[in-house]
């Protein structure tokens, strides 16, 4: 007995099977050569990967360059400085990079394209550069696909360079200390020669230097913009300072070149003392008589370098004598005066190098009895408050005084006194505050200090009021900044010192200070230092590239935030 056995799949006819039999075998043939283009795509991909990184990676270091050093010349690979060269910036760039897998490696080509902008700008007219990055391989795999970046790489100075600028003339009136003595300032720049086509120095339209001075606190005292070069000298540019009517203290003298197409260059600054002798006579002195005491009130001197004031007093016209020194307001109460005499008074004014002010116009004042026996009203709403963010003072605010005797005398002044717990320990900030005053600046308050004031009224026959309830206040901590110091030699390390122009207290890089000349900070080429924690302010930024025989000053201005100086 045979058996018959049917081989067969549901719904397919033997037919069928082997319809889809083949067509399975034709699909699988088909597919072999997509698996292997599949893998050499991914290949591709790959080195494609690769070159962008790479593209990426030049990129970036590019931007790392001083603006100078940003060339590519492909005919002349060995020069310097040359993107082509491969010792170049330490070897980060060259026409080639070895892509490296396992023991297989895969040749990576490099081009570089740099261009001016504008387009065919001169030697110092270019604003930026325009940076093309072109990285490719050669086959296999092909097809070969470039990856290709582009950046604009913008000149921190654009415009011309001034390499020397000078500030004459000066006085050396100690070992390393110099002052400005005359009352005719020379400002000169001169430009560096190849920048000097792009000041185009007689053409239409001119560059130009742009000058300033500026008093330490950072009010502009003089300005101008000078066209015109020195005769027979078409890099330099002189701008002339009229001082005559300048407060002595300390100056900024700064400038800036600009190109015919007002491209702005680097800024130059020096800092010194003007110092032409002592203040001017103080004005306005007026003296207000009370019941055995005399009000004296006075302008405060213009001097930039005041420090303070001195009271003369006598008894007979013209005969004064010192009464009173070291008065840092410009008012003073005399309270060792007698009633019915006649006293004479007179007012000078002392800079910090002790020099003294003619006396001032004398004024006469003679204390007598009053028949107000009335003190005045309490001060009212009597408030202290810190005078602005990161300042050394404090704003006093109230109401004023009214003065009721029966007959009244009149307000004298006020007298406000501060104390360091608002217990115990009060002192008197200012005895003679003008009777129309309702503010007052506790200019010597400090930074990060804290106190307790009161206020009070007191009438012209002396009576004086009560105290008004104590006010507090505390003043913000002194802002700090970093200063940082960028040696942009390519060969030589730079020696640096760092002086405080206000104090001339010489700084660390820990923010620590001493009077004198800590050891030099050697930063090495193309390499930044920075010292932190600074108090604002400006200060001389001392750079040596020879250990010190002979020093390049720079100005570093932290008054308002962190700034860079940058050598040479």
């Amino acid at each position: 007995m045979r058996r018959h056995i049917r081989w067969a799949l549901p719904g397919l006819s033997l037919v069928e099977l082997l319809v889809t039999v083949f067509i399975a075998t034709l699909v699988f043939a088909a597919m072999v050569p997509l698996f292997v283009g599949a893998q050499k795509k991914n290949v591709a991909d790959n080195l494609r990967n690769i070159a962008l990184q790479i593209a990426q990676d030049k990129i970036e270091k590019i931007r790392q360059l001083d603006f100078d050093q940003i060339v590519a010349d492909p005919g002349d690979p060995s020069s310097v400085p040359n993107l082509y060269n491969p010792s170049f910036a330490g070897g980060q760039f060259g026409p080639t990079f070895a892509a490296v897998a396992g023991t297989t490696s895969k040749t990576i080509h490099i081009d570089y394209t740099v261009s001016d902008v504008p387009a065919g700008s001169l030697e110092g007219l270019d604003q930026c550069k325009k940076v093309v990055v072109d990285v490719w391989w050669d086959p296999p795999p092909a097809p070969v696909k470039h990856v290709i970046l582009e950046t604009l790489i913008y000149q921190q100075y654009a415009g011309p360079r001034i390499a020397v600028f000078d500030v004459s003339p000066l006085e050396e009136v100690a070992p390393n200390v110099v002052w400005v003595t005359s009352s005719s300032v020379d400002l000169t720049a001169t430009i560096a020669s190849e920048d000097l086509a792009s000041m185009n120095a007689g053409g239409t339209p001119q560059g130009f230097v742009r000058f300033s001075v500026n008093a330490y606190n950072g009010a502009r005292v003089a300005f101008g913009e000078v066209s015109t070069p020195v005769y027979a000298n078409p890099g330099q540019y002189v701008f002339t300072w009229d001082a005559s009517t300048a407060p002595d203290g300390v100056y900024v003298f700064q400038a800036v070149a600009f190109s015919l197409n007002r491209f702005q260059g680097n800024t130059v600054s020096q800092a010194y003392r003007v110092e032409k002798g002592p203040p001017a006579a103080v004005t306005n002195l007026a003296a207000t008589a009370g019941n055995g005491v005399v009000y004296l009130t006075w302008d405060t001197s213009p001097a930039g370098d005041l420090s303070h004031y001195q009271v003369w007093r006598g008894t007979a016209a013209g005969g004064e004598v010192l009464l009173a020194d070291g008065i840092a307001t410009p008012s003073y109460s005399d309270e060792t005066v007698v009633n019915d005499t006649t006293y004479y008074y007179a007012v000078k004014a002392i800079d910090e190098l002790g020099n003294a002010s003619p006396a001032s116009a004398e004024v006469s004042a003679m204390p007598q009895v009053m028949s107000d026996t009335e003190a005045p009203s309490v001060p009212g709403s009597f408030a202290a408050a810190k005078n602005g963010p990161s300042q050394p003072s404090v704003r006093l605010t109230w109401a004023a005084s009214a003065d009721t005797g029966t007959p009244a005398s009149g307000l004298a002044c006020y007298q406000i006194e501060r104390s360091p717990d608002g217990v115990g320990s009060w002192t008197v900030v200012d005895g003679n505050v003008s009777p129309t005053a309702i503010a007052y600046v506790d200019a010597s308050a400090g930074y990060d200090a804290l106190w307790y004031y009161r206020i009070r009224a007191v009438d012209l026959a002396g009576n004086a009021s009560a105290y008004s309830p104590v006010s507090s206040a505390r003043t913000d901590p002194i802002p700090t900044y970093t200063l940082t110091v960028r040696n942009s030699h390519n060969s030589s390390s730079l020696s640096v010192r760092v002086q405080s122009v206000s104090t001339g207290l010489w700084y660390r890089q820990d923010g620590t200070s001493s009077s004198s000349s800590p050891t030099p900070v050697v930063i090495k080429k193309n390499k930044a230092a920075a010292w932190s924690g600074l108090p604002a302010g400006v200060y001389t930024v001392f750079g040596s590239y020879n250990s010190g025989s002979s020093w390049i000053t720079k100005l570093g201005d932290i008054s308002g935030g962190p700034t860079t100086v940058q050598f040479p």
